[in-house]
């Protein structure tokens, strides 16, 4: 991922082996344990990302986007403490969730995700291109079918793209209060970065 400056190699683990001491893990499961959702990622309790993607058989290949959105989100965010503050909110830096719907064919074939660049979180003053399909026209642009969490006066939030995808500021769109976070989630951990209780990588802007 050159525009963000990282990257990383990829070692299939088998069920009965032990993945690479220190490596980030990403496993693949038949079934949820949260409803309703396709993958998320968070830290183990060694400090390490853990990504969990769960088999929907109805999207068929789309498991690789699922699979593609979580390993860029490790990458780009790998302890879940980074925001990006634009007035009085706090972005959190979830890099695929604000193009969530778009997707491309690598060379091979396998279907991956879209992810927004470092300029998408400059507000105003980035330039393009804001998303490596540029499917996102501008900073902090929610392009159709995105969405960025927020923590705005200390509540968990999630800004909807329009209806019609308009190239908008997200706060155009609509904002939405969440479910109270689960304890030891990253929904939790992040309110107690933002409230002062843990170390914090957060800049302004």
């Amino acid at each position: 991922m050159p525009s963000w400056g990282i990257g990383a190699d990829l070692v299939m683990v088998k069920r009965d082996e032990l993945p690479p001491a220190g490596a980030y893990q990403l496993v693949i499961f038949d079934n949820a344990d949260v409803a309703g959702v396709l993958g998320y990622h968070y830290l183990t309790i060694e400090g390490l990302p853990l990504g969990k993607v769960f088999m929907d058989r109805s999207q068929g290949d789309f498991l690789t986007r699922g699979l593609s959105h979580e390993i860029l989100e490790m990458l780009a965010d790998p302890d879940i403490n980074t925001f990006k503050r634009h007035g009085t909110d706090w972005y959190m830096v979830e890099i695929c969730d604000p193009v969530n719907a778009w997707w491309y064919l690598t060379p091979n074939g396998t279907i991956v995700s879209d992810f927004v660049t470092p300029e998408w979180f400059e507000w105003w003053t980035g330039s393009a291109p804001f998303s490596y399909l540029q499917a996102a026209r501008s900073p902090g642009h929610l392009a159709f079918g995105g969405y960025i969490p927020i923590v705005r006066d200390g509540s968990y939030m999630t800004l909807q793209a329009s209806a019609e995808g308009r190239p908008d500021h997200p706060a155009l769109g609509a904002a939405l209060s969440g479910p109270e976070p689960r304890v030891g989630g990253r929904r939790e951990m992040r309110k107690r970065i933002l409230s002062g209780q843990e170390l914090t990588r957060s800049t302004g802007a």
